[in-house]
């Protein structure tokens, strides 16, 4: 093997481990590349770290993230509400609504829920944040009746 190849082959091989190193250290893996810390569930980007408790005597609204899908992906409920997540998929995937300040965050297999007390009546567009999911899909509206 030449000079060059194997000069190449070193780098990549350096690159790749740098990379595995940050996922096994503190880097936080998968949801440390996306700019959350580990189990930061929501509010996410828009408050603090926190998942709000579900509020008591509240309906239910779950969604289930597959990759690059929700189910449903449109949502009529009355204020208030809890929010679960279910991400079947193999991938890190949240919902966000950014008019409501709303990010919940669930990696693979994870079931996170949050409750929304205080919401405006209105439709808001909800997505998931991770780079590139909602322009291949993951994108929803949630109509609030907060009669």
């Amino acid at each position: 093997m030449s000079q060059r190849r194997l000069l190449g082959l070193g780098i990549t091989l350096v690159v790749l481990g740098l990379v595995g190193a940050s996922f096994v250290s503190g880097w936080g893996g998968w949801s440390g590349m996306w700019g959350m810390g580990p189990g930061m569930h929501g509010p996410g980007f828009y408050g603090d770290d926190a998942v709000a408790p579900p509020v008591e005597g509240a309906k239910q609204v779950t969604v289930v993230a597959g990759d690059f899908s929700f189910s449903p992906s449109r949502i009529e409920v009355e204020g208030p509400f809890n929010l679960t997540l279910v991400n079947e998929g193999r991938l890190l995937h949240d919902i966000t609504i950014p008019e409501l300040g709303i990010q919940v965050v669930a990696g693979p297999g994870e079931t996170v829920t949050t409750g929304v007390s205080e919401v405006p009546a209105g439709e808001y567009r909800f997505f998931c944040s991770v780079p590139g999911h909602a322009d291949a899909g993951m994108v929803g509206l949630i109509e609030i009746d907060s009669s």
